[in-house]
């Protein structure tokens, strides 16, 4: 019978254990489990085999210690501008990263963008002046509801606006969609695909 050593207080990576939990079977073998803590704070449970082997180095959680920001609306938001920029698999990616809308290099570390946006204030939500352009500092800003829909009745059809228009619609972008990106009504996106009269500068 294997002898039960006692690994309280060894160090493995970011994490100290601090106390021997249970043992019980996993599959058909017997395992001991332990409580280690990460030094962000947060605990875990693993088994003594996934310490040694080197497979539990941290809580899992914490990377470069953003996990604590994790709840926070901003960091949220962040997560969800680099997401849709970057990841081919997010719903709204065509809209996006798919059309070559970036994230500045600054705004790659979560600091740097809480330290040029401020943190959300109450109400509001990230967006880009220039709908066409990148996520950078001039370029973004928090905005109500209202606001946006204001900078939205701004926002004026062009030529080679409507030609990008039938492009994405031909690729399979719906036409609300197509509404929503450009910031203009149904009705002017309908025109457009269908190749009907509107005026240009109108939305």
């Amino acid at each position: 019978m294997p002898r039960k050593v006692d690994i309280t207080g060894k160090r493995y990576g970011k994490l100290v254990v601090i106390s021997f939990v249970e043992s019980r079977h996993v599959g058909d073998r017997k395992r001991r489990f332990w409580r280690a803590k990460c030094d962000c704070g947060r605990s875990i449970v693993a088994d003594v085999s996934a310490f040694r082997s080197g497979n539990s180095k941290s809580c899992g959680v914490c990377v470069k210690g953003t996990h604590r920001k994790s709840g926070i609306p901003t960091y949220r938001i962040w997560a969800n501008v680099l997401s849709r920029c970057r990841n081919k698999n997010d719903d709204g990616y065509y809209l996006y990263g798919g059309r070559g809308i970036k994230v500045c290099e600054r705004w790659e570390k979560f600091e740097n963008f809480l330290a040029d946006m401020g943190e959300r204030p109450k109400g509001k939500s990230i967006d880009r002046i220039d709908g066409n352009g990148n996520y950078e500092p001039s370029n973004c800003r928090w905005a109500t509801p209202r606001e946006q829909a204001q900078h939205r009745r701004d926002t004026r059809l062009s030529f080679d606006i409507a030609d990008e228009m039938r492009e994405l619609f031909s690729a399979g972008v719906m036409k609300t969609d197509l509404a929503r990106l450009y910031a203009v009504s149904f009705a002017a996106v309908c025109c457009v695909i269908n190749n009907s009269r509107w005026v240009r500068g109108v939305t």
